[in-house]
């Protein structure tokens, strides 16, 4: 007998004749192919059955050849039998224009032509974006030849598009909730002053790394945060477990879910600087899928049933549900069944028969996959959650080479001669952490080479993913564990790595006023308690507020103890030290500088260090400040009464404008009101104490020059430092009827884009465009085909000598000779449109029943410029 090279040079001698294009295509299913279209065709030859024997011993040598469009796979040769099984899975570009799939089956003949078997012909124009097929077909003739066939093929078929063949490759389809899209874009606007950071490893191997972190790295990077007025929160889902908990960790599949839902939040509070990695040479362990696709589940569970697995048969059907309420639908795994649970306690009768039935349903399902499902179905029942985990925190990431650390630790001089090595390493055949107390022995051939060559490739994608964000770490084996030499390297490396990122990101977002909020929330809770206080009734709250009253009035020669007010909850010591605190700034010296907090209010007041910090942030700003201070500026202007009526009507319609230095803001038009209500908010920065607020009131007239109603001017110096002033101010009518200022105003209007338009009735579509009018001005944006969600991205300037309503109107472009329709319109009063300052929103458009039809995304800028 000859030698396997011989055979396979014996084969490939004896191939049918094919042309050198057809040659180049055709190649054995060694690995998997890289296709670059859209799709992927997916052709797994699994067996065949009752084949014709071609040979005179009885029996054939059957392999198969897959052919589509211009390209041509084979299988292996199986010799001898006419129930071959091949189990060959082929990825093919997916090509529109490919009208069939055909399979051929010959009969390998060492010497002469091959003998044709039959084929197998299947057309694509019924085959569906991520439809399966999977059936018994029978073997025919070629067209027009009088042929003699007998017997079947066993094939799977499917189209997956690119992106979703990566997220199957990954096994997050499980997941139905995530939201990939938002992990694969860049981070958004950050919306709090919070850094949270997401530490992902596979733990066992790190424990003392992560106790060097905890004692050594995240203090500092805390007190880093918190000089920027940031809080630094590290999430390590599993520090602190022991060894019970650990396991029932393991094998708990809801873990998944917890440790994404955690990436999540992180991203979501800390839209950079939220994710860092710590990898070894462990691959980590493989959950238990908490939800299968269920024509997945069909077949496998058809297979398990054709191979009479009872049990496991019996297993899936009683912990795996059909769910109807998604689309396309899925199963789920039950979270209990009976007492029986994932979360019952470890070490009870319980969890161990659950460990038990998830270990079996565990290789159950990887087993039957393989046999059944495309091999990129398959990746996701063996991928480890440390994988998952790094994808949705690094690979998916658009923008993750700029703000993720990656350390990479190997072990060099490793020894697997004791069971302490298997906290290092993945042996074969077992799963979890808490592995190492339950080995007896461990030796080198007990390594698991797949995990290990996953681990490799694992490694690869994130060097190339992140590039230098990636660090090397080599820590040396002694004896029986891994040195602590490198500890202090590696606690270097990751403060090192996340400071310049930490400190960018903080820089990009700065907090102004460090502890302003901090502040204004305690202030705002005096107020309430003084309300609160004057509702209170009773002596024994009178001679309290007596005796801190006489405590505060007595002279002091730097020696005054310090005094306890100590009460039980509900007893009113907050509503007493908002009265203290208002009768100390009415009848003590001027100047003198109060800070009060209501400790628990807040959660800075509950950090002794963030409490103290607050408290010297506040006193330094009060006794520091000066005219050349640089100050931010809060006004909420409030409302108005008694206003003199300018209009012929016995009314006006006054709006306010407001100029601290250089910069002027404009309230909103009330119309025919004396009284009006304004309620609204502005906010200076890098405002000089010297400095003064002029506040102007103006009748809005729309088709003459605006009123002057009169003036008023507030000096900055006449207020405290983070002190909330609430008062009236009088209007100055002497200036009344001074020279009225007569301005311009310049409005530019970007048309972004549209959403979600509704077409008319007995329309199927729409063809947009947009009109504005603003005065006798005009302008319309260029109509898009059959579109609900177009984007026209056009720009549009007006110059107008009064601020006018400016309408925007959504138009269906009329068909042919037809008129072009109104659908809807918004008005939009420029009144309201700051000066200088980019107004962008999503305004929606109502019909003449006042029903939202749509919305559009503008940006309209406006510029005041004073005339002659």
């Amino acid at each position: 007998m000859g030698s396997r090279e011989e055979e396979e040079e014996e084969e490939e001698a004896a191939r049918p004749d094919l042309t050198a294009e057809e040659e180049q295509s055709l190649s054995p299913a060694t690995g998997r192919d890289e296709p670059g279209g859209q799709a992927t065709l997916v052709v797994k030859v699994l067996e065949g059955k009752e084949l014709m024997a071609a040979d005179r011993s009885g029996t054939s040598d059957p392999y198969a050849i897959v052919e589509y469009g211009r390209a041509k796979k084979q299988t292996r040769t199986v010799k001898k039998d006419l129930n071959p099984e091949w189990n060959e899975t082929f990825y093919l570009d997916f090509n529109a224009k490919a009208e069939k799939v055909s399979i051929e089956v010959y009969d390998y003949d060492l010497i002469g032509s091959h003998d044709f078997l039959g084929r197998v012909e299947i057309s694509m124009s019924e085959m569906k974006m991520e439809a399966v097929v999977q059936d018994w077909f029978d073997l025919k003739p070629r067209p027009s030849k009088n042929e003699i066939v007998s017997g079947s093929l066993h094939l799977y078929l499917a189209i997956i598009p690119k992106d979703r063949e990566a997220d199957l490759n990954l096994g997050l389809d499980a997941h139905s909730w995530l939201d990939l899209d938002s992990f694969r874009a860049k981070g958004h606007e950050r919306k709090y002053h919070t850094i949270r950071m997401y530490f992902a490893s596979t733990f066992a191997d790190f424990q003392v790394e992560f106790e060097s972190l905890y004692t050594s790295v995240f203090p500092k990077l805390s007190t880093l945060c918190q000089l920027h007025g940031y809080e630094f929160i590290p999430v390590v889902m599993r520090y602190g477990m022991d060894e019970r908990m650990d396991k029932m960790y393991a094998l708990d599949p809801r873990v998944a879910r917890l440790c994404f839902h955690e990436i999540a939040e992180c991203r979501r509070i800390s839209p950079r600087a939220n994710f860092c990695a710590l990898i070894g040479d462990r691959y980590g362990s493989s959950p238990l899928p908490p939800s299968l696709d269920k024509n997945e589940y069909m077949a496998i569970l058809s297979h398990v049933e054709e191979q009479k697995e009872e049990e496991l048969y019996q297993l899936l059907e009683r912990w795996y549900k059909l769910d109807e309420n998604q689309s396309p639908n899925r199963v789920l795994l039950q979270s209990a069944d009976g007492k029986i649970s994932p979360s019952a306690g470890p070490g009870t009768s319980e969890h161990k028969e659950w460990e038990s039935i998830e270990r079996k349903l565990f290789e159950g399902l990887y087993k039957s996959s393989k046999q059944v499902l495309a091999s990129f179905r398959v990746e996701k029942y063996e991928i480890s959650l440390f994988e998952q985990e790094l994808s949705l925190g690094i690979l998916l990431p658009e923008d993750s080479a700029e703000h993720t650390l990656c350390v990479i630790r190997s072990v060099s001089n490793m020894r697997i001669v004791n069971t302490n090595a298997a906290k290092y390493i993945d042996v074969a055949k077992r799963r979890g952490d808490s592995i190492v107390n339950e080995l007896k022995e461990i030796r080198p051939e007990m390594v698991d080479e797949s995990r290990r060559n996953q681990m490799i490739r694992l490694k690869e994608r994130i060097a190339r993913k992140i590039g230098n964000r990636c660090l090397p770490l080599v820590g040396q084996w002694q004896g029986w564990t891994i040195g602590s030499e490198h500890i202090q390297e590696l606690c270097e490396s990751v403060y090192e790595g996340l400071r310049p990122v930490l400190v960018q990101e903080m820089r990009r977002y700065p907090r102004y006023s460090l502890r302003r909020e901090e502040v204004w929330e305690h202030k705002q809770q005096l107020k309430l308690c003084l309300d609160e206080m004057e509702r209170r009734e009773g002596k024994v709250m009178e001679r309290t507020l007596d005796s801190l009253l006489r405590y505060l009035r007595r002279k002091s020669d730097g020696n005054l103890a310090p005094c306890l007010l100590y009460g039980c909850e509900g007893s009113g010591m907050s509503s007493m030290l908002a009265n203290v605190a208002k009768w100390a700034k009415e009848e003590l010296s001027i100047g003198l500088v109060q800070v009060y907090r209501d400790v628990g209010r807040t959660p800075d007041s509950l950090n002794g260090l963030k409490l103290l910090h607050s408290l010297m942030e506040e006193m330094k700003l009060a006794y520091q400040a000066s005219s050349d201070s640089s100050l931010n500026v809060s006004l909420h202007v409030l409302e108005g009464k008694d206003l003199p009526a300018a209009d012929r009507g016995g009314t006006s319609d006054p709006y306010l404008e407001v100029k601290i230095g250089d910069k002027t803001v404009t309230t909103q038009i009330q119309m025919k009101t004396l009284n009006p209500v304004w309620d609204q908010k502005f906010y200076w920065e890098n405002v000089r104490l010297t400095d003064v607020i002029q506040v102007s009131v103006w009748d809005y007239d729309r088709f003459s020059k605006n009123d002057m109603i009169g003036t008023c001017e507030i000096s900055l110096s006449s207020f405290e430092l983070n002190i909330v002033k609430d008062r009236w101010y009088s209007v100055d009518m002497n200036k009344q009827e001074e020279k009225k200022r007569q301005y311009e105003y310049d409005i530019n209007v970007k048309v972004i884009e549209a959403q979600n338009i509704i077409p008319r009735a007995n329309r199927m579509d729409v063809d947009p465009y947009i009109k504005l009018t603003l005065g006798d001005l005009e302008g319309n944006t260029e109509h898009k085909n059959d579109s609900q969600d177009p984007v026209f991205d056009e720009e549009f300037s007006f110059k107008v000598s009064a601020e006018e309503d400016l309408t925007i109107e959504l138009w269906d472009k009329g068909l042919q000779d037809s008129q072009d329709v109104l659908m809807g319109s918004v008005v939009v009063h420029t009144t309201e449109v700051a000066t200088d300052a980019p107004y962008e929103d999503w305004l929606e458009f109502l019909d003449r029943n006042a029903r939202a039809i749509g919305k559009l995304h503008v940006v309209i800028n406006k510029k005041q410029e004073e005339t002659e």
